[in-house]
């Protein structure tokens, strides 16, 4: 029998012995990881987290520029809302809307979005110690998002209004110049039809303007998104 035969035997008695002689050691670090374990579960924070689902839609300003693209479908860029949700704006609103001490920065690093692939949905998730705060704040990011993003479309609308009144009033005083123009022509003045043709030109592009106008301000206040669902 070769020396290394002989020593295993006796290397396995000894770590078996050993054992045996600090049982207690092992027994009570085996007992205070538990106790540790149990511990940090009892003691430590619990973080609760509410969702909130909002249906995003095209607002009448997705629809206008994709329309003037030539776009067949409108949709809307869900990386981008998702952005926007927790953009410093969006938060602001929401801390006003929660009357928290925390800061909008801070409220933020709270919350989570997340688009679920082919949809037009944002999950807005919030985490706090309580699941009435947790839900308080989803909600609020929630409607923080939808008064942001209503706003914009508002500005935009209006903005676009504006450019149709201005090119509204250009062609008025067109209009108004052609016809004191016309009225002072003999009849027989060869200018005088093409003057006509002009402001009758001129008079279909204001239907037209018109009919641009009344859509636009039909448009002012809709949602363009709801929520869909609340999970705690």
């Amino acid at each position: 029998m070769g020396a290394a035969e002989r020593l295993e035997p006796l290397q396995l008695t000894d770590y078996a012995g050993a054992i045996r002689r600090r049982w207690w050691l092992i027994a009570a670090l085996t007992l205070a990881g538990i106790v540790v374990s149990v511990a940090y579960v009892l003691l430590a924070p619990k973080t609760y987290t509410a969702t909130v689902a909002v249906e995003v839609n095209p607002t009448a300003v997705d629809s206008n520029q994709q329309q003037q693209a030539g776009a067949a479908k409108t949709s809307v860029n869900m990386d981008n809302e998702a952005q926007l949700a927790q953009s410093a704006q969006v938060a602001a609103l929401a801390a006003k809307r929660l009357h928290s001490p925390l800061s909008p920065s801070e409220l933020t690093s709270l919350t989570s979005v997340n688009v679920p692939p082919n949809s037009q949905l944002l999950e807005i998730s919030c985490g706090t110690s309580t699941p009435a705060g947790a839900s308080a704040c989803a909600n609020a990011f929630a409607w923080a998002y939808l008064q942001n993003r209503a706003a914009i479309a508002t500005n935009e609308i209006n903005s676009q209004l504006k450019q149709l009144n201005n090119q509204s009033k250009t062609l008025l005083n067109e209009i108004a110049a052609l016809t004191i123009k016309i009225n002072n022509l003999p009849a027989n003045d060869p200018a005088r039809a093409g003057d006509q043709v002009l402001s009758a030109e001129d008079n279909a592009k204001l239907r037209t303007l018109s009919s641009d106008q009344a859509k636009l301000q039909s448009q002012l206040g809709t949602s363009s998104a709801s929520y869909v669902a609340t999970q705690a």
